[in-house]
């Protein structure tokens, strides 16, 4: 599973500040309700640069304020491929880095 490149929350605040149910948002962006659901709530990682393109339209942003930060985006990368790695690799890698680290701070 890829990190998310939306901010599911940030979409349903821009809607809570506007007044948009999902019904409308969803008719306003051209996309189901069950498409807006599963955004609002982060339950899909498949999202069409033009879905959220629509979205950021109908509530009068740029499609920028719909992203997540670089940070964020990050973190959720390495925690999905920290998921993804048997429990024993995950010890043994969290043990690298753990030396890694401690080898920086010798510098």
């Amino acid at each position: 599973m890829s990190a998310l490149l939306y901010d599911g929350r940030k979409i349903l605040a821009l809607m809570e500040d506007r007044g948009l149910s999902m019904n409308r948002l969803a008719k306003a962006a051209g996309i189901s309700v069950v498409a807006v659901h599963n955004l609002v709530h982060e339950k899909t990682n498949k999202v069409s640069l033009k879905s959220l393109k629509g979205i950021a339209d109908a509530l009068g942003v740029p499609l920028q304020a719909l992203l997540r930060d670089a940070t964020v985006h990050a973190a959720d990368e390495l925690q999905a491929v920290y998921q993804s790695i048997s429990p024993t690799n995950r010890t043994a890698i969290l043990g690298a880095a753990q030396a890694l680290l401690n080898s920086q701070k010798k510098k």
